[in-house]
C-alpha cells in the first residue's frame, strides 16, 4: 500500500532535514539500566508457550515493566518475530501498551507485519509522524513487503533521500526487486550506480536478466564480470544456464561444462552444488540432442533449488 501524497510529503521532508543535521537528537530511555537485569525478562527468553508468554506478560503489567520502552522491545520481539503465532497480541501491545515506540521496536513491527503492505507501510507512517530515523533494516522489512512498482521506487526515493541507498545490501535488494517485477531498465540503473559491485550485485543480475529472456545481456554481464577479475560462482552458472536452454546454445552448454569441471578439479569440494548443476547440464544436452520442444517448465523445476 502506498503511502498517502500528504504522509509521503511529510515523510521526504523529515527524512531531508534529518540527513541533513549532524546532531540529530538520540531518544535515550533512562529506565533501561533499571530493568535490564530484571528476572521476568530472563523468563521470557526461556518462554516456549503462549501460555507462559500469558503468564510472564502478567507478572510484568503487575511489576510495572509493560510501557517501558526496553521490557516492550523485548515482549514484542519475542511475540511478532521469535513466536509469530503471537503477532496478534504483539499488534494489541504495540498499539495500548508501547507509548514510546523507538526505532528497534518500529523495526521488528514493520519485519512482522511484512507480510502485508498495507500494515508495513501503515507501521512505517506511523514511525515517520513520530520523528523517527528509518535505517537499512527497515526500508529492506518495507523492500520484502512491498508487491508494485510505484512502492518499490518510494523506498528507492527514501534511500536516496536518506543516504542508505549507499549501503550493498539495499542497492543490492532494490536491483532484484526491479528484476523480479520487470523493471529492467531501472534494475539496470541502480546496479550502474554502484561504485564497486561485487559478486552478488552480478549474478543477481545475470539470473534477472536471463529469466526474463535477455539472454544476449546475461552472457555481457558475465563476460564483465569475469573482466573485473570477480570469481564466478553456482549462481552465476545458474544464470548462464538458464541463456544455454533459451538460446539452445549447445557451444555455450559445453563451455560452462568445461569451466565447472576445471572448477570442481582446483577446489576443495566445498560447494556440494557443483554435482548438481553438472546433472541439470547433463539433462540440458539431452534435451538439445532430442530436438524436441525445449520444456522451460522442466528447466526450471530442475534450477528452482538455485
Amino acid at each position: 500500500m502506498l503511502l498517502s501524497m500528504q504522509s509521503y510529503r511529510l515523510g521526504i521532508r523529515f527524512l531531508s532535514s534529518a540527513s541533513k543535521s549532524s546532531n540529530r537528537r538520540i531518544h535515550w530511555d533512562p529506565t533501561v539500566a533499571l530493568v535490564l537485569n530484571h528476572e521476568t525478562l530472563f523468563l521470557l527468553e526461556k518462554c516456549s508457550t503462549r501460555y507462559h508468554f500469558k503468564q510472564i506478560l502478567g507478572q510484568m503489567m503487575r511489576t510495572g515493566l509493560v510501557g517501558l520502552t526496553f521490557p516492550m522491545s523485548r515482549l514484542l520481539l519475542f511475540s511478532a518475530i521469535t513466536h509469530p503465532e503471537n503477532l496478534d497480541m504483539a499488534i494489541l501491545l504495540f498499539n495500548y501498551y508501547t507509548p514510546q515506540p523507538n526505532l528497534f521496536i518500529y523495526n521488528t513491527m514493520i519485519s512482522a507485519l511484512s507480510f502485508s503492505a498495507t500494515q508495513s507501510f501503515d507501521m512505517y507512517n506511523s514511525m515517520l509522524h513520530s520523528s523517527i530515523y528509518p535505517d537499512k533494516h527497515t526500508l529492506l522489512y518495507l523492500l520484502q513487503a512491498s508487491q508494485f512498482i510505484p512502492e518499490v521506487k518510494q523506498i528507492h526515493c527514501h534511500a536516496i533521500v536518506t543516504g542508505l541507498i549507499s549501503y550493498g545490501y539495499l542497492k543490492n535488494s532494490l536491483t532484484k526487486k526491479y528484476l523480479e517485477k520487470g523493471q529492467l531498465g531501472l534494475a539496470h540503473q541502480v546496479f550502474h550506480e554502484m561504485s564497486k559491485p561485487d559478486a552478488v550485485s552480478f549474478n543477481i543480475m545475470i539470473v534477472g536478466y536471463a529469466k526474463e529472456g535477455f539472454c544476449v545481456e546475461a552472457i555481457k554481464m558475465f563476460h564483465e564480470m569475469v573482466h573485473l577479475g570477480l570469481t564466478p560462482d553456482e549462481f552465476t552458472i545458474v544464470g548462464l544456464l538458464l541463456c544455454c536452454g533459451l538460446l539452445r546454445d549447445a557451444r555455450l552448454g559445453k563451455s560452462v561444462h568445461g569451466w565447472i569441471k576445471r572448477k570442481n578439479s582446483s577446489t576443495d569440494k566445498r560447494h556440494p552444488r557443483w554435482e548438481d548443476i553438472c546433472s541439470i547440464i547433463h539433462c540440458l544436452r539431452i534435451e538439445m540432442k532430442l530436438d524436441t520442444e525445449f520444456s522451460w517448465e522442466y528447466f526450471s523445476m530442475l534450477l528452482d533449488p538455485y
